[in-house]
């Protein structure tokens, strides 16, 4: 809403002046809201909405009087409660309007009517159940006092009953006396009567039964006697009773030789250990190495050189010597402990002439002395058993095919030439026998495999063997671990 003034064009128009005044006064006075309080019959109420653009108003008043009166946050805070949260200060008045509240959770919370009226049913229930016990209780005695039936569980009734079974266990306190009728009582399977201290306990004209404890006779006093194999049960009045001890069919008493045994046997013993966990348990102490069969073996049947220089199994002879040196017996009366317990050793030799095929070539020994250890007599090599060092010795008689001729004989380690010996060249004759030795000593691993080669250049030489029975091998090859 504007205001439109005319406009004033000289400044003696007073007319226009004052007629723009009346405008300004009666715009003011129509459309302004004034801070005071107007004369009757003059506005002062809003005619549009009031936009502050984001500014508050500050210093409203209140009128908690008024329904329609505005109100600041701090006067509503200690007025009315939050949608979530708050604490009342005061008491509220519903003004007979009702509350709803949830099904009650915590301890502190309301109840809901429906729920009360359900806990009243539930009592209401309970005492009418016990109300008609209370009423057939008191019909069974009044019946009992009319004699239309008989006194029950009375000193002064002329006839009483019980049951004849009872189930579940029963604790006499000390110091009393108690009794049942018999002639038959039976307690449930696992239960028990107990008496204490000072107290006795009677069963009328009782008798025997197939149940956990049994009563004979009108009472009596029960004690016990001890002997290694039995126990005695002594009655007052009756026959005695022994009970003898356990045996694998029947059961009994623990005897006093069978309570030794259990107290001798170590805690968490076990009577069915494998042979593999008693070995494993017996190896796991000290200085119980593991001993096995092969190792046995191997004791059982040492190999060592004997007086004549072969190697045989001295241990089978009957000595109990089983270390001997290289040179055997020192003499008839003893023998001397220079060389390891264990000897690795072989001799092979050719026992007939070999005419030679290829140079070089592999001599081919085809025979060992007894109880060589490692040699093969097809693959004509020597496979270390053990790593360690060995020597070695070789013997080559060889006829030669051309004058001049120089013999040679090599060992090689897996196939390998590592050390020989030959003759002088120049000094043989066509159809001479030469004869040339060599000796080495190795280092060598386990499984590594030793060889003699003939180098000599002269295919169609003869390598010669035994001569007799009687004479040794001129070619030959041995070795022994050191």
């Amino acid at each position: 809403m504007t205001v439109e003034l005319n406009p004033v064009t000289s400044g003696y128009s007073t007319n226009v002046i004052n007629d723009n005044f009346q405008k300004v006064e009666d715009w003011i006075n129509l459309n302004a809201l004034w801070r005071q309080g107007v004369e009757l019959g003059q506005a002062n109420q809003m005619e549009l909405p009031l936009d502050m653009n984001g500014f508050p108003i500050l210093n409203i008043g209140y009128d908690l009087n008024d329904p329609g009166s505005p109100l600041t946050i701090a006067i509503a805070d200690s007025r009315y409660l939050n949608l979530s949260g708050g604490i009342m200060q005061g008491s509220v008045d519903m003004g007979n309007h009702p509350v709803f509240v949830r099904n009650p959770v915590d301890s502190n919370e309301p109840v809901r009517k429906e729920g009360l009226d359900q806990e009243r049913s539930d009592r209401i229930a309970r005492d009418s159940a016990i109300t008609q016990d209370f009423q057939a209780g008191d019909a069974n005695l009044q019946a009992q006092l009319t004699g239309e039936v008989p006194l029950e569980a009375s000193a002064f009734s002329p006839i009483s009953w019980h049951d004849q079974f009872i189930g579940n266990s029963v604790t006499i306190p000390e110091n009393k006396n108690a009794w049942s009728f018999g002639p038959s009582l039976s307690l449930s399977e696992g239960q028990a009567i107990t008496i204490e201290e000072g107290s006795y306990y009677t069963i009328a004209e009782g008798s025997s039964t197939d149940s956990d404890i049994t009563f004979n006779g009108t009472g009596a006093d029960i004690s016990t006697t001890y002997s290694p194999t039995y126990v005695s049960i002594i009655s007052s009045t009756g026959s005695d009773a022994d009970i003898s001890g356990a045996t694998p069919s029947n059961a009994g008493v623990l005897s006093a030789s069978d309570k030794s045994k259990l107290d001798s046997i170590e805690v968490g013993a076990t009577a069915d250990q494998s042979a593999a966990e008693i070995k494993t348990s017996y190896e796991s102490n000290d200085n119980t190495n593991a001993f096995t069969d092969s190792e046995k073996a191997k004791l059982t049947t040492t190999d060592v050189f004997d007086e004549n220089g072969d190697y045989t199994n001295l241990r089978a002879r009957g000595t109990t010597k089983t270390d001997v040196g290289l040179s055997g017996f020192i003499d008839s009366g003893s023998i001397a402990y220079t060389t390891p317990s264990k000897v690795y050793w072989f001799y092979a030799y050719l026992d007939s002439n070999y005419n030679k095929v290829t140079d070089p070539e592999t001599i081919p020994f085809g025979t060992t002395k007894p109880n060589s250890r490692g040699f093969n007599t097809s693959t004509y090599e020597f496979t270390c058993p053990v790593t360690g060092v060995y020597s070695f010795t070789a013997s080559l008689f060889e006829t030669v095919e051309a004058g001049g001729t120089s013999l040679e004989v090599w060992f090689t380690v897996n196939g390998v030439k590592v050390d020989g010996n030959y003759t002088a060249a120049g000094w043989s004759r066509a159809g001479e026998i030469l004869m040339v030795q060599a000796s080495t000593t190795l280092y060598l691993n386990a499984g590594d495999t030793v060889t003699v080669v003939d180098e000599t250049a002269n295919t169609g030489g003869t390598i010669l063997g035994t001569q007799s029975s009687t004479l040794p091998s001129r070619t030959f090859f041995t070795g022994v671990l050191l």
